[in-house]
Formats: C-alpha cells, structure tokens, sequence
C-alpha cells in the first residue's frame, strides 16, 4: 500500500469515529435531559404529597378536638344523669384516637 492510500484510510476512519463520538455526545445530553425533567417531576410530586399529608394531618387534628369537645359536653351531660350507655359509647369511639394523639 502506498502512504497515500494509508493516509486516507487513517483519515476516513476517523471521521468515521468522531460522527460515533458526536452521536454518543447527543444521546448523553438526551438521557441527561430525561433524566433532570424527571427529577424536576418526582420533586413536585413529593412536595404535592407533602403539602397534602399536611393538610390531612391538619384536618384530622380539627376533627379529633371537635370530638374532645363533644366528649367534654357529653361529661357533663353524664353528671347530669345522661344514660351510662351513651357516655360508655363515647368513651369507646374515643379509645382508638386517643391511642394515636400526641400529648
């Protein structure tokens, strides 16, 4: 072969390696695109699920003061001579929220 021939071999083949290069550069920009626009989306997601159990914390706390208070009122009603069966029944709807509360 002559050093011509040689050369233009060399030369072709890489040119032949920069286009794989650049095509591997564009996918890895892609992927890494993907990659941040799904991060982006999960992040959302969690700080929705986060402001969500928020507010559903919020609400349940709301509820379970309202209960207390019915409770309270019921107590008094009791010493008041209500029936024993209502105040034992209040008392038992209010065993498993307790069980839950935070001081």
């Amino acid at each position: 072969m002559s050093a011509s021939i040689r050369l233009g071999f060399i030369v072709r083949r890489t040119n032949c390696g920069c286009k794989a290069r650049r095509r591997a550069t564009t996918i890895a920009e892609s992927q890494q695109q993907d990659l941040e626009r799904t991060l982006l989306y999960t992040l959302r997601i969690a700080f929705v699920g986060a402001l969500r159990a928020k507010a559903l914390l919020a609400r349940a706390k709301e509820n379970l003061d309202y209960f207390e208070k019915e409770l309270s009122i019921n107590r008094v009603r009791y010493q008041a001579d209500i029936a024993r069966v209502d105040r034992d029944r209040l008392l038992l709807q209010a065993l498993p929220s307790r069980r839950w509360r935070r001081p």
